[in-house]
């Protein structure tokens, strides 16, 4: 079977690893692979899909916004002029991608990322027999960009979404409320001290991990740090800087003896974020579907830097419904929102039972339904 993704943003890759890791300890003999439908596609239209995206939500977040808004209709199953021409325009980008799925003919494909969809529901609409496939919707709000015809089954975050696809003509009965999938490592068996010792943390000190990137929606990530380190003087604060070598050297001359941020821990690309999760006391950052999930699954209150119109929006708003986020608005001081968070264990507390209440076993869920639509092939 075949896991079908994008590259935009780390999430749906992730979300796809998940869920073949998860195949592979169910079944170590069934043969999966996946790949990355932007690796087919025509070079500008690469370019223009991934790097459209990323300087839209970055440098653009009002006119990003403004566009989810509109391409997110009609609400029946009847497709649009535009919606149409947008398939067709995106089919034709993708004819290599296309032209390798007849050849390989897998015999499930499922989606993590809402590009392929519609192009497989047009290649089977026009006769292409033998194909079946399934859709893992990885935010907590489903957009239209996630319908597609022919869909065995859609793997959904939350509740509300059934009423969105039952608007477009999904059978009710073809979906599953399952969550988000995560890599099995996060519900893992976990060693809390041993973790600690790796890590060189003191089981005495709050850690607050921030994530999200050298710019924030809420401005420049050293101010927010050089407020939090003087806010927060008992916390240890892990910003996670990936492989930013800039923002990394910058962290690191603040967190050096003689430094004003000595508790400052900056951590470069690791596959470890699993265990700083599981040690924190909060995590500050952007709403996207993987990441809270992320930490709804390893329970950690969140504190969530203000979110782009658009999806984050609506994961944010989920979260803070739920109980198990606190969102920051775009004049906040984000730093003093979480120095009140960790001075309050109560409130933390409650942020940490709401996150373990919305957790669910999306994994298991969705491996269980493709081992079973395959046993029925």
């Amino acid at each position: 079977m075949l896991f079908v993704t994008a590259g935009v943003g780390a999430g749906h890759n992730q979300a796809a690893r998940a869920l073949q890791a998860g195949l592979a300890e169910a079944d170590p003999t069934l043969p999966t692979d996946w790949v990355d439908i932007l690796d087919y596609a025509n070079p500008l239209f690469r370019l223009a899909y991934a790097g459209g995206y990323a300087t839209a939500v970055t440098r653009l977040p009002r006119a990003y916004g403004w566009g989810f808004r509109r391409t997110d209709r009609p609400g029946g199953p009847r497709r649009t002029l535009s919606e149409r021409l947008r398939i067709s325009m995106e089919t034709l980008a993708v004819r290599k991608f296309t032209a390798w799925l007849m050849d390989q003919r897998p015999a499930l494909v499922v989606h993590t990322h809402f590009l392929a969809p519609p192009v497989i529901g047009r290649l089977i609409d026009r006769g292409a027999g033998g194909l079946a496939h399934m859709v893992v919707v990885t935010d907590y709000y489903v957009h239209r960009y996630w319908y597609a015809e022919h869909v065995d089954r859609y793997f959904i975050a939350a509740d509300s979404g059934i009423e969105r696809l039952a608007g477009f003509g999904v059978d009710p009965g073809r979906i599953t409320v399952s969550g988000i999938p995560v890599h099995p490592k996060w519900t893992a068996p976990f060693d809390a001290d041993a973790a600690r010792r790796a890590w060189k943390l003191p089981a005495d000190r709050p850690l607050v991990i921030v994530s999200g990137g050298a710019l924030f929606t809420v401005g420049p990530i050293d101010e927010m740090v050089e407020r939090m380190c003087r806010l927060m003087p008992e916390a240890i604060i892990a910003v996670l800087a990936g492989t930013d070598k800039d923002l990394l050297g910058r962290l690191g001359r603040r967190s050096e003896a003689g430094g004003d941020c000595p508790q400052l821990r900056p951590v470069g690309f690791t596959d470890r974020v699993h265990e700083l999760s599981r040690l924190a006391s909060l995590i500050v950052g952007k709403p996207g579907g993987m990441t809270v999930t992320e930490s709804l699954t390893a329970g950690t209150p969140m504190l969530l830097l203000s979110p782009v119109p658009g999806q984050e929006a609506h994961n944010a708003d989920w979260l803070a419904r739920g109980g198990a986020a606190v969102v920051a608005r775009p004049h906040d001081d984000v730093a003093a929102r979480a120095a009140e968070l960790i001075h309050d264990p109560p409130a933390l507390q409650e942020l940490r039972r709401h996150a373990l209440a919305l957790a669910r076993p999306a994994r298991d869920t969705i491996v269980q339904h493709i081992r079973r639509r395959l046993a029925e092939m």
